[in-house]
């Protein structure tokens, strides 16, 4: 159930085309920087990987990069139901 944002809430922000987006986060366990050089591209480790741009490989594990673009898209294609005035 949406609530209300707070001031303490947190964002992640991310670029995808000309479009910024802030992303509703319950928690962050960490923040890493990644070099461009350590990602490898999804599709050449995990061929179903489609809404994924890259994993990259930190200390304590994974991390799949998000196709924020491709997210977008198939969201837009979503028809949400009318909203009815009460």
């Amino acid at each position: 159930v949406p609530g209300d944002v707070r001031l303490d809430d947190l964002f992640i922000v991310l670029r995808a085309g000309a479009r910024r987006v802030a992303l509703h986060a319950e928690r962050a366990l960490d923040v890493r920087t990644v070099r461009l050089s350590d990602i490898q591209p999804a599709q050449g480790l995990i061929p179903s990987a489609r809404h994924f741009s890259g994993v990259a490989m930190i200390e304590g594990g994974v991390v799949f990069l998000p196709d924020v673009e491709s997210f977008l898209a198939a969201a837009d294609l979503i028809e949400l139901p009318q909203a009815s005035a009460a």
